[in-house]
């Protein structure tokens, strides 16, 4: 296996998958999902076996449509959430069978794409608009909406911040609390799109009949002058099955709460942390906090059956 190295970028696989238009991505738990569209039979959701030198489609599902197709997608609460375009709808899916369980209104109609799940609110981005919204998952509709100053495709959150492609292959961090731009990196690939994390690794898809899947290490650059004092950090998977690792700066305490407050893990401890969803009280929201010296941070992890 080669590895290329581009800026902060190592690529340690690619897939191409016919039909060329990957415009989302989500990760499971295990296996990562990406929307894909073309003439025949339509637009699909592949799944890919993640495996280092062999990534491979494991099953398609097939939709019909006339006039468009998916773009953007996420994974949350057992279920994939792709967008619909041009129907300005989000669908709810079954990766199991591939039904489409339900249907709900998007938040925007120009050019609806992004989809990723913060293990409490929903976001979503519409490409024309360049702006970003809040979904609330207990009735699927917007209780807020910010202006980016970018036009955003697919986004995905890390843990820490949500992260959008945007156009022309830009990958931008944002802090939902402050909705501002934390850091930009430009990505060393045509026409990406689709964006998914888990493994430890980024899964970027692209579209305009390229039908690439990257699978990327990388390491964000361009922060600015407060962020070179709090050190990036992982957690990976997001959501997770049995277990996530946390990978945090050197000399870091870290404390995990369950949804109702209490404290259900407590270390101090160097680099990773792997943390087990049967040491910690099993499928639920876990809220993380890391303190080092430079302040105090708060992450969201999701565990799934």
């Amino acid at each position: 296996m080669i590895l290329f190295l581009f800026s902060q970028f190592i690529f340690e696989d690619s897939l191409w998958i016919p039909g060329g238009y990957i415009n989302g991505a989500a990760w499971d738990g295990s296996y990562l999902w990406v929307t894909n569209n073309d003439n025949d039979p339509g637009t699909k959701i592949q799944k890919i076996n993640p495996t280092t030198g062999n990534m491979y489609v494991i099953l398609t599902y097939n939709y019909s449509y006339t006039s468009g197709g998916y773009t953007g997608m996420t994974y949350a609460n057992g279920f994939l959430w792709p967008v619909y375009w041009p129907d300005d709808a989000i669908w709810k899916i079954d990766p199991a069978d591939g039904s489409h369980d339900n249907t709900y209104s998007a938040p925007s109609t120009p050019y609806p794409y992004g989809m990723a799940w913060d293990g409490r609110w929903f976001w979503y981005t519409d490409q024309n608009e360049n702006r970003l919204y809040r979904i609330d998952p207990s009735n699927m509709v917007s209780n807020g909406s910010w202006p980016l100053p970018f036009s955003p495709k697919d986004c995905e959150f890390d843990g820490q911040y949500l992260y959008i492609m945007s156009e022309p292959s830009i990958l931008y961090a944002v802090d939902t609390g402050t909705k501002q731009v934390v850091s930009s990196q430009a990505f060393p690939r045509s026409y990406c799109a689709g964006l998914a994390f888990g493994g430890g690794f980024m899964w970027v898809g692209t579209n305009n009949a390229t039908g690439k899947v990257y699978k990327v290490k990388w390491t964000p650059t361009g922060e600015d002058e407060d962020m070179a004092y709090r050190p990036h950090l992982f957690l990976y998977p997001n959501p997770a099955r049995r277990s996530a690792t946390l990978r945090i700066p050197s000399g870091a305490a870290v404390s995990v709460y369950d949804a109702a407050g209490r404290e259900v893990l407590r270390k101090s401890l160097a680099n990773d942390l792997t943390i087990r969803s049967d040491e910690i009280g099993g499928a639920g929201i876990y809220f993380i906090l890391i303190t080092d010296g430079t302040g105090t941070r708060r992450v969201t992890l999701e565990m799934i059956e």
